[in-house]
This record gives structure tokens, C-alpha cells and sequence, in this order.
């Protein structure tokens, strides 16, 4: 299971992780997390479990479950998320190729998958 994987499912069902946009991220191996403006809810859905990412005024709310409505909604197998965010993949490519689904607004989809860059070897 990979970093982000790892930092949903431990979310749990009654806690919720908060990022401050512009420091160190501790739930994750991100560096950084900016959303440059971007305000939105998000529907992740990774196998079996789905959770629910906020964006707003440059927070990273992560928690477990689904939400009432979402900007859009990104379906996929942590692997693939994993090689998408951080290994090169192109969204195109695994959207072709049906291993990731995004039902909904992809542009605010793609601003969203760069919220979460590299991780760096400190």
C-alpha cells in the first residue's frame, strides 16, 4: 500500500487529518501540500474503501466515507494512484487504459493530484 494509502486508511471512521497548505505534511510522505486556490471536495474511492478530500483555503482535509456531493469523483487501486501521484504515469494513460475512473470535473481533478508531490529523501 502506498504513502497515501496508507495516511486514508488510517484516517479511521471518527478522525479527520487537517494539513496546513504551506508546512511540512505529517500524514503522508508529501513535503508540501499547496492548493493554490483550489476549493473542493473530492470522492476517493481506493478498492473498496471510499474517503472524502476538502480542499479549501489551503487545507488538506482527509477523512473516511463517502460525502453528499463532490466535484468530482476519482475511483482506482492504490497502485495506480501511487504510480500516478508520484511515479510518472499519465492520468491519460490510466484513464485509457480503465485501471482509474474519474466521474466529474477532471480539470479540478488534475489540480487536485498535484496537491501531493514526490516524496523527498531527508
Amino acid at each position: 500500500m502506498g504513502p497515501l494509502a496508507r495516511a486514508l486508511v488510517s484516517a479511521g471512521a471518527a478522525r479527520t487529518l487537517r494539513q496546513p497548505a504551506r508546512k511540512p505534511a505529517t500524514v503522508s510522505s508529501c513535503d508540501t501540500i499547496d492548493g493554490s486556490g483550489l476549493t473542493a471536495i473530492f470522492e476517493l474511492r481506493l478498492d473498496e474503501q471510499s474517503f472524502t478530500a476538502r480542499v479549501s483555503d489551503g487545507d488538506l482535509e482527509l477523512s473516511r466515507g463517502a460525502p453528499e456531493s463532490a466535484e468530482a469523483i476519482i475511483a482506482s487501486d492504490p497502485g495506480t494512484l501511487t504510480a500516478v501521484l508520484w511515479h510518472g504515469r499519465r492520468l491519460t494513460d490510466a484513464l485509457r487504459a480503465g485501471e482509474i475512473t474519474v466521474d466529474g470535473n477532471r480539470a479540478a481533478v488534475g489540480r487536485f493530484l498535484k496537491l501531493f508531490p514526490a516524496p523527498t529523501l531527508r
